[in-house]
């Protein structure tokens, strides 16, 4: 834990959370040169929400907005992995849509098509692929399936850990153990956040606290 914040210290940017959603954050404004960045962690990283999170990375979604969010995501988590030069967690294992009435087959084929179109591999198959694919599965009743290779899993600890390493090896600052107890906005524009361990004026403030926003 960092306890040295006693003092004011200024920031372009304060990210308050230090889950998955603030690291990232903290990761990316640090790609972008926003480096005079802070990330507030009332405990330490991953404390919250993250570290239980099931990891589950689809690339089928209802939306062509979604889809290309979480294509999106699993690119970065192998750029993460090549620019850390080690494992995140990522882990890709394929999925496979089953369709046991012919709508379902309907709804593969859209998903096909939308897939192709925004750049999503997907591939149509039949019970014997998918036999051949996952072989403990039943087919009693299944009609074929909408494969996608690049679907799969990641530990959310070790790629909060990861985007947060890049973050500070770019520049950013990273404070745990320090609690925010209030925010108010300061004449001039600037926040002026109140924590435990002083406080900390920003242009910018990201609340990424999640339940605890």
């Amino acid at each position: 834990h960092d306890i040295g914040l006693r003092m004011t210290t200024q920031a372009r940017v304060a990210v308050i959370g230090g889950g998955i959603i603030g690291c990232g954050i903290l990761y990316h404004l640090a790609k972008l040169g926003w480096t005079d960045s802070v990330l507030l962690e009332r405990d330490e990283l991953t404390a919250g929400a993250t570290w239980h999170a099931a990891g589950n990375l689809s690339h089928y979604a209802s939306s062509a907005f979604w889809t290309r969010i979480q294509k999106a995501t699993t690119d970065l988590y192998e750029t993460l992995a090549r620019e850390c030069g080690h494992d995140v967690g990522f882990h890709k294992a394929g999925s496979i849509r089953l369709a046991t009435v012919p709508d379902h087959m309907v709804e593969n084929r859209r998903a096909h098509a939308k897939a192709r179109a925004l750049g999503v591999e997907m591939e149509l198959i039949g019970p014997a692929e998918i036999k051949r694919l996952f072989p403990f599965v039943e087919l009693h009743d299944v009609l074929g399936g909408a494969f996608t290779p690049g679907c799969g899993s990641a530990d959310p600890s070790s790629v909060t850990t990861a985007m947060a390493s890049r973050a500070r090896a770019m520049g950013a600052t990273i404070r745990q153990g320090i609690k925010v107890t209030g925010l108010a906005l300061r004449p001039g524009g600037l926040w002026r956040i109140e924590t435990t361990q002083g406080t900390v004026d920003a242009e910018i403030v990201v609340n990424a606290a999640g339940m605890w926003a």
